[in-house]
């Protein structure tokens, strides 16, 4: 079975990734682009693969026969709050050279601007609803479905207790933990890089803080799922036992079991 790790941008993921590649042959891991997306034209399925990056479920769907899917979330007004000042702390320079006008124009803008702004909203808004619905080029993202999809991950985390999740995904992966869990990515671990600007990092006004919980009022339902689904893979090796045959199924009302 491929192993997946559905790398949601600022949660942690970057850390668990290297991770993975301390641990793991590097013909292993599938291409990645230079956004940490992967190169699916070149990307060929197989039983050894492993999928580290910024993954959808309905990407999974389409180019995976069979996954053992990981993936981390975190609080989901911190996390956005966290992908806007990223984006910001990146030189307009560095920004032009992705080709896109959007990233340049949030570049601009105020967190009020930013959360006002329609292109802003298509990408942002229910962002873990969009990630984690395996129908979501189908259908439209739909809460249940991600829901349910979720339920099905072998191994669900948060980032305010990587730790716990990384020594789960290891035990599941049959590797051994490693020592140290370092933060990377963040702000602070930037600044010294090149490409880099200062980013002002201020709390919400209270008509800023009412535009980011409309933005993930949905993504908490995800958030709160999560945190009820403790990384418990290392203490239930039956876990897969059928259920990977079942996951991109249908979602069946009432069918969702695990708390």
């Amino acid at each position: 079975m491929a192993i997946v790790f559905i790398h949601v941008q600022k949660t942690g993921g970057t850390t668990v990734h290297s991770l993975l590649k301390e641990s793991f042959p590097a013909d292993r891991f599938a291409e990645r682009t230079r956004a940490g997306h992967i190169a699916w034209d070149s990307f060929r399925d197989s039983d050894d693969a492993i999928v580290s990056g910024h993954v959808t479920a309905a990407e999974v769907r389409q180019h995976i026969k069979s996954p053992r899917i990981f993936t981390v979330l975190r609080e989901p007004e911190s996390r956005l709050l966290s992908h806007y000042h990223f984006l910001k702390s990146h030189s307009a320079a560095l920004l032009e050279s992705y080709g896109s006008p959007l990233l340049l124009r949030i570049k601009a803008m105020s967190l009020g601007e930013f959360l006002e702004d329609a292109e802003v909203e298509a990408w942002f808004r229910d962002f873990y609803v969009k990630i984690l619905d395996p129908e979501r080029d189908q259908n439209g993202a739909d809460l249940h479905r991600a829901r349910a999809f979720l339920s099905r991950c072998e191994v669900v985390g948060t980032t305010d207790d990587l730790a716990s999740f990384v020594r789960a995904m290891f035990a599941a992966l049959d590797v051994p933990p490693p020592a140290t869990i370092p933060r990377m990515n963040s702000l602070s671990s930037r600044k010294d890089r090149a490409g880099h600007d200062p980013v002002d990092v201020a709390a919400p006004s209270p008509v800023e803080g009412a535009l980011l919980r409309k933005y993930v009022a949905n993504d908490a339902v995800l958030f709160q799922k999560a945190q009820a689904m403790p990384p418990l893979a290392a203490q239930r090796p039956g876990l897969l036992g059928g259920m990977l045959q079942r996951l991109f199924a249908r979602d069946v009302p009432g069918s969702d079991t695990r708390s």
